[in-house]
């Protein structure tokens, strides 16, 4: 019913049918065929980036920020996020503990401008936090 209103933007996460490293594919519309029928729904990649309204937006579904948790002293998924935006890097634990393809010229997780809104989703509760950096 959303997507008769607005427009859905869908993007992959951890046990979703869709390639396991990152960065991930989009679902394929098969897997949705009620909703496949409006034009209001797109899949999108794990991670994504969007203008909406002149903002940019940019994100994962969490895989980064719970590897990073895992393997370090890190533990607050908000502090996580706000790390990464300040090391300039939306996956820094790829390809080491988190799998992603591999990129010989180019690192696709690097992050180059600071977004509006930057995000990460499939987290134990909603935070927000004003970061000006």
């Amino acid at each position: 019913i959303l997507q008769r209103c607005i427009d859905v933007d869908l993007m992959p996460g951890e046990f979703d049918p869709s390639n396991h490293m990152l960065p991930q594919l989009p679902m394929h519309y098969c897997m949705f065929p009620k909703a496949a029928r409006y034009k209001t729904l797109h899949g999108v990649s794990n991670p994504y980036q969007c203008d909406v309204g002149g903002r940019r937006f940019l994100g994962t579904s969490g895989q980064p920020l719970d590897d990073i948790a895992r393997y370090s002293k890190l533990e607050d998924p908000l502090e996580i996020l706000e790390q990464t935006l300040e090391w300039g890097h939306l996956s820094p634990t790829s390809p080491d503990t988190l799998g992603c393809y591999p990129y010989y010229k180019e690192d696709p997780f690097i992050i180059t401008e600071c977004p509006d809104v930057y995000f990460a989703g499939n987290q134990p509760r909603f935070q927000t936090k004003l970061y000006e950096g």
